[in-house]
C-alpha cells in the first residue's frame, strides 16, 4: 500500500508542478500580449500625432503664404533658409506677417514705421504704386539691415517686424549667394 501511495504522491506532485509551469507560461504570454498591445496602440497614436502635425504645418504654411500674398513654395524656400540659420518656423512666419502689416501701415498711414523704411532706403511700393510682395520686401530689408551696425540692426528689426524681428538677425550672416543656394536646396527637396 505504501508503494501505491508513494507513486500517487510523486505523480500528483509532478502533475501539479507541470501545471504550475504551464500556468506561469500562459500568464507570461498574456503579459507579453498586453505589453505588445499597448506598444502597438502607442505607435498608432504616435503615427496619428505626426500625421496631424504634418497636416497642421502644411495648412499653417499655406495659410501664412496666402496672408502674405506669396506662393507656398516661395514661402517654404525662405522658411528653409531661415531654419538653416537657426530661426524657428514660427518666428520666421510671425516676422514676415509683422513686416507685411507694418509695410501696409507705412503705405497707408505714414508715421514712425514709414520713417524707418525711408531711413533704410526701402520703398514699400513698387514702381506702379502697388504694395511690394512680402518676400521681395523681406529680401530688400535683410540686405539693408546687413549693412548696419549691430545696434541699428536690432533697432530697425524691431521697428519693421516687432519683437520677433530680432530673431531673424541670424539670417543676416548668410551671403546672398548662400541664401540662394538654400532656396535651391529647398526646391530640390520638395519644400
Amino acid at each position: 500500500m505504501s508503494v501505491d501511495l508513494r507513486q500517487l504522491v510523486t505523480t500528483w506532485l509532478f502533475k501539479t508542478s507541470g501545471a504550475d509551469e504551464i500556468e506561469k507560461k500562459i500568464d507570461s504570454i498574456k503579459n507579453a500580449a498586453q505589453v505588445a498591445s499597448l506598444a502597438i496602440s502607442g505607435l498608432a497614436a504616435s503615427v496619428q500625432l505626426v500625421a496631424n502635425h504634418v497636416s497642421e504645418m502644411a495648412f499653417s504654411t499655406s495659410s501664412a503664404a496666402e496672408k502674405l500674398g506669396v506662393s507656398a513654395q516661395e514661402f517654404q524656400e525662405f522658411q528653409y533658409a531661415a531654419k538653416a540659420a537657426g530661426v524657428s518656423t514660427e518666428d520666421f512666419s510671425q516676422s514676415m506677417i509683422e513686416l507685411a502689416k507694418r509695410a501696409a501701415e507705412a503705405k497707408n498711414s505714414g508715421g514712425e514705421v514709414a520713417e524707418a523704411f525711408q531711413k533704410l532706403g526701402i520703398s514699400v511700393v513698387d514702381g506702379s504704386g502697388k504694395s511690394k510682395n512680402a518676400i521681395g520686401l523681406l529680401s530688400e530689408t535683410m540686405a539693408k539691415l546687413s549693412a548696419l551696425s549691430p545696434g541699428d540692426r536690432i533697432f530697425f528689426s524691431d521697428e519693421l517686424m516687432g519683437d520677433v524681428g530680432t530673431k531673424l538677425l541670424p539670417m543676416l550672416k548668410m551671403t546672398s549667394q548662400r541664401f540662394g543656394e538654400l532656396r535651391g536646396e529647398a526646391n530640390a527637396f520638395g519644400y
